[in-house]
């Protein structure tokens, strides 16, 4: 049974031996054609996957941004970590240089 994931690697070689050349020579991209719903909604995935990373990178960086402003204004790093909802060692950890 053939699978995307050997596609590319069986096309190669059989491509290479047709060519009489070395497989390292030869470059094969499999591009799978999906139904057009299909496709919309991996489309829609990826692109939700891409903003979930920003929101994630953004988000920590607003809670470093938060625990270190806290801490700078006088709490405590034990008080810090009860209105962030963590440890006080992680505040520790947040806001160290």
């Amino acid at each position: 049974m053939r699978t995307l994931s050997r596609a590319g690697a069986e096309q190669r070689r059989a491509l290479a031996d047709m060519l009489e050349v070395a497989g390292e020579l030869v470059t094969v991209e499999v591009i799978p054609i999906l139904p057009d719903e299909i496709q919309k909604r991996v489309d829609r995935s990826r692109r939700f996957r891409r903003y979930a990373v920003l929101a994630q990178r953004r988000a920590s960086r607003e809670w470093r941004l938060a625990a270190r402003e806290l801490y700078a204004s006088g709490m405590s790093m034990r008080d810090v970590a009860t209105v962030l909802g963590v440890s006080h060692q992680r505040i520790s950890q947040l806001v160290a240089p």
